[in-house]
């Protein structure tokens, strides 16, 4: 994919609730998003703009899926499709494949499957599918993470836990916080690691556990928990991530996870904080590399 450039997708669909919720995510991945409700609302917009990658449900009111992939490619024959459907059947699938669908992926599906199947369309399309990612297109984007500042309580935290449309709160603690002082500027991150370490007595009001029971008193986590609930989250942040450049090839930076013994790495683009590139990140792409066979 050409850097700096957003990939500009097209979410058809006549949910709502979808249209909107995967609009959202894909925004604060870095997409540039526009959405239509209909097949004719689809033909409309690529007729007015020029689309990387349209994301479409076969069953809609009106024009259906395949009616609308027929007259999208008929418009634009190098416009990549993806095709998301509770409704479809492998035979329509097929036929979906062989229309020149780039894929067919069921509902309800991972986002964060759909993301990397946006990616490799885009890809396709710009005809750089060849190409490795580089850390820029496989990080996390800072607008995806929460911003907190310092001086907030860390079971404050747990208010902002409120999961999107579709999500979980499971989903969602696992996504680490970014902690930010007075300028905004990143001053460190909490995840679930910083968290359980700040229930250890020697962070955390071990005198209320009592000398001679420790970990092992009765309630001790509940005890800790709520020694924890009023700390400030400043308390628990060590030192910031190791740092990356976002130009810097995959393989670069596993190797500093590996050798630095750091489960995320700070991405800089340009000379500003750009991300962070999670051990997940990096398992996903693998998982991805493998079933594409790069």
């Amino acid at each position: 994919m050409e850097t700096g450039k957003k990939l500009k997708t097209l979410i058809v669909d006549d949910e709502d609730r979808f249209r909107e919720t995967t609009a959202r995510f894909l925004e604060k991945r870095g997409f540039e998003l526009q959405t239509a409700e209909s097949g004719e609302e689809a033909l409309e917009a690529v007729k007015a703009d020029d689309f990387d990658v349209v994301i479409m449900d076969l069953k809609m009111g009106g024009m259906d899926g395949n009616q609308t992939l027929a007259e999208l490619k008929r418009l634009k024959p190098e416009l990549e499709v993806i095709m998301l459907t509770a409704h479809g059947s492998p035979e329509s699938a097929g036929r979906g494949l062989e229309s020149g669908v780039f894929d067919y992926l069921a509902k309800p599906c991972s986002l964060n499957v759909l993301e990397r199947r946006i990616l490799a369309a885009g890809a396709k399309k710009r005809g750089v599918a060849g190409q490795e990612r580089t850390v820029r297109e496989v990080m996390t984007p800072l607008s995806a993470f929460r911003r907190v500042s310092e001086g907030v309580k860390t079971g404050d935290l747990f208010e902002l836990l409120e999961p999107e449309e579709g999500g979980t709160v499971y989903e969602q603690i696992h996504r680490p916080f970014l902690i930010v002082d007075s300028h905004d500027q990143i001053t460190g991150v909490i995840s679930i690691a910083e968290l359980l370490a700040g229930l250890m007595p020697s962070s955390n009001g071990g005198d209320a556990l009592g000398p001679e029971n420790g970990l092992k008193a009765k309630g001790a986590f509940t005890i800790m928990a709520r020694y924890l609930e009023k700390r400030p989250v400043a308390g628990l942040i060590g030192e910031l991530p190791p740092v990356i450049d976002a130009g810097e090839s995959l393989m670069d930076a596993a190797g500093r996870m590996m050798f630095m013994g750091a489960r995320r790495l700070l991405v800089i683009d340009a000379g500003k904080t750009a991300g962070l590139l999670r051990e997940e990140d990096l398992a996903l792409e693998l998982f991805n590399c493998l079933k594409e066979s790069c």
